[in-house]
């Protein structure tokens, strides 16, 4: 049979915990490098709208499409 490793019981979760880290870390990093991207394309996002519009608001504005 072949010898199990002596693995301390918490391993994976300190793993799991030290690559959400780092990916937490590098985040902002690959927001950045998304942007530059997408004007190298001449694509730029769409900026994000100033306000919600609420479900009610929404029906009265289908409500007066014909």
């Amino acid at each position: 049979m072949p010898r199990e490793k002596n693995v301390r019981p918490d391993q994976a979760l300190r793993e799991t915990e030290e690559a959400a880290y780092h990916a937490f870390r590098e985040w902002p990093v690959l927001l950045v490098q998304r942007q530059k991207e997408l004007e190298a394309r001449q694509i730029v996002p769409a900026p994000a709208p100033a306000s919600p519009v609420s479900p009610a608001e929404n029906e009265n504005k289908e409500g007066s499409k014909p």
